[in-house]
């Protein structure tokens, strides 16, 4: 596999799902392939990572009420669909979901990291909202609307 990789001849069946985007590569002292490089989309354009985490945020939809055993309330359809459709805009940033997980007030919650950094965003039937954390202590939050996505993402990527 290694002198596939070598002389670009990987082969991508035709019923692949998954193609690997035109990332650079690198190779260590010792010639071996590094698949950090490496981000897998699929046909549509989303990262794997990001769209095995949409089928996780559409599998909360099955929480019924009380599900957390604290009188939590079931996910809302429309956080669920804001939730998805952050994913797809962050995807086009070349970001991937570190976390996501659903609130206890019909909420869903999804987590940005890079490095010290970590950008939350929390998705309500009626509103949305952003934390902003710097090594891990809270910095910031406010109402989220999707045109300060680059401003936030530019945040969430300082070098500190």
């Amino acid at each position: 596999m290694i002198s596939s990789l070598k002389t670009n001849k990987i082969e991508i069946p035709q019923n692949a799902l998954f193609v690997q985007t035109n990332k650079a590569f690198t190779w260590s002292a010792n010639d071996l392939f590094n698949f950090s490089s490496i981000k897998v989309r699929d046909i549509d354009g989303l990262s794997l990572a990001n769209r095995m985490e949409i089928v996780n945020i559409k599998s909360f939809a099955q929480l019924t009420a009380n599900w957390d055993g604290y009188d939590a309330a079931p996910v809302n359809p429309v956080a669920i669909e804001k939730a998805v459709s952050f994913i797809h805009e962050i995807n086009n940033f070349d970001i991937d979901v570190y976390l996501s997980s659903p609130g206890p007030n019909g909420e869903i919650m999804v987590q940005l990291k890079c490095n010290r950094h970590e950008l939350e965003c929390i998705f309500y039937e009626d509103k949305s909202k952003y934390v902003l954390f710097n090594n891990n202590s809270f910095e910031n939050q406010g109402e989220y609307d999707p045109t300060i996505l680059p401003d936030l993402l530019a945040w969430l990527n300082a070098n500190e």
